[in-house]
């Protein structure tokens, strides 16, 4: 299993818009073959906002990666953030 955190500094005013972009995105992703589940959190502290995934195996996530959700609604999040996101990968340990 592979888990990974993508963490996303959204602009102050801009969660909501951010949120609404990423519901479509969510949502697909979750019924995508080897998704064992993909959701967006807030940092506790409030300073950004992460989708949290874990995907059966790198397949899953490779391919998710090139899906039509992924491919369209990925990149329209730039005009909404302060600067790149950063990502962590893990593993099941």
């Amino acid at each position: 299993m592979i888990a990974l955190v993508a963490k996303c500094f959204v602009l102050q005013g801009k969660e909501d818009e951010f949120k609404a972009l990423a519901a479509p995105l969510i949502e697909a992703s979750n019924l995508e073959e080897g998704c064992l589940s993909y959701g967006l959190f807030r940092a506790k502290d409030g300073s950004h906002l992460a989708f949290v995934e874990r995907w059966l195996d790198a397949a899953a996530l490779e391919a998710h990666n090139n899906t039509p959700h992924f491919t369209a609604i990925v990149p329209r999040f730039a005009a909404l953030v302060s600067k790149p996101g950063e990502v962590e990968f893990y593993e099941e340990f």
